[in-house]
């Protein structure tokens, strides 16, 4: 069996928020919204969905650490050294750009404004 990924969901405290950040900083375009409740964006071949989380859940505590076990990966062909300023421009902290010996990108980490982390990659 083969399958493709199309949709990644989010389950989010602020939908505003964090559509702010993906569609104004990622440059992701938003494909269709229920104001408050939903937002899908396109992100190549892949949407990301943002879904308000539910009632029961609204209680709990954000997580904004880098402890989480969501990571969305963005490659880019723009100049990396330019994305990470750009993010540091905008007051979004973000690790130092890095690369493994035998790994054929260069990288930088950081954090959604809920605590999901983000990698940016650029092939060396």
């Amino acid at each position: 069996m083969l399958l493709t990924l199309d949709t990644v969901l989010l389950f989010v405290s602020d939908i505003s928020k964090m559509k702010q950040f993906y569609h104004e900083v990622f440059g992701l375009s938003i494909l269709e919204e229920i104001p408050g409740e939903w937002v899908l964006l396109s992100a190549g071949t892949v949407k990301i969905g943002l879904h308000k989380i539910g009632e029961g859940y609204t209680s709990i505590t954000v997580h904004t650490s880098i402890e989480t076990n969501t990571k969305l990966i963005f490659e880019t062909a723009e100049n990396i050294e330019s994305l990470h300023a750009m993010f540091n421009a905008k007051n979004i902290t973000v690790q130092n750009i890095t690369s493994f010996d035998q790994y054929p990108y260069r990288l930088f980490m950081g954090n959604d404004p809920e605590g999901n982390v983000f990698q940016v990659m650029q092939k060396k």
